[in-house]
């Protein structure tokens, strides 16, 4: 009983939290209220830390 409470406490909270898209790509990443906030998601975080990893062109 305690993990079915546990889930519905967290889907509880996550409705709570504001919306949250992707600065880069625009991908909602999760549905929450009607705030939006920005972060970035897992496919734009691979491709920036490749470009982050290459040398400095010379």
């Amino acid at each position: 009983m305690m993990a079915r409470n546990t889930v519905l406490t967290l889907r509880t909270i996550a409705q709570s939290l504001p919306t949250t898209v992707c600065a880069w790509c625009s991908r909602t990443m999760h549905t929450g209220n009607r705030d939006v906030s920005h972060g970035i998601c897992h496919r734009c975080s691979r491709v920036l830390i490749a470009e982050l990893d290459r040398p400095p062109a010379a």
